[in-house]
């Protein structure tokens, strides 16, 4: 195994790289982004793959470590992450508009709109009038 597997299994992302495997938890994910520098801004991350060789690193923050991973292959792993943060963020918003609804129609545009607004606020799109 040369470089990193990154993938989603049920409420968790895997990390595994050569004889090393990282568990870390979809509802722990605050961001997942891009570092430009050549070692990473945090001093005190957890450092996964080899930094020479590697063109981009994605930084992993989570509500108690933070992670930057080296890799070529910035674009799956990016992919991956906000995909099972998104099925998350789904289902937490499914579970508070269509528990507490009496309407169902006025929960699905309420769940919609809520969802709509995450993802405009996720890809930082600003809408005005």
């Amino acid at each position: 195994m040369l470089g990193l597997d990154v993938k989603k299994v049920d409420q968790d992302i895997i990390i595994k790289y050569q004889l090393s495997k990282i568990v870390i938890p979809v509802a722990d994910i605050v961001s997942v982004s891009l570092d430009d520098t050549y070692g990473g801004k945090e001093a005190d991350a957890i450092r996964i793959g080899t930094p020479y060789g590697t063109t981009d690193r994605v930084v992993i923050q989570t509500k108690t470590q933070n992670y930057i991973l080296f890799t070529t292959n910035y674009t799956q792993i990016m992919n991956t992450i906000n995909s099972a943060m998104e099925v998350r963020y789904v289902q937490q918003i499914s579970n508070k508009y269509f528990k507490k609804a009496t309407d169902s129609t006025l929960s699905v545009a309420f769940f919609y709109n809520e969802l709509y607004s995450e993802r405009l606020r996720r890809n930082r799109i600003c809408i005005h009038p």
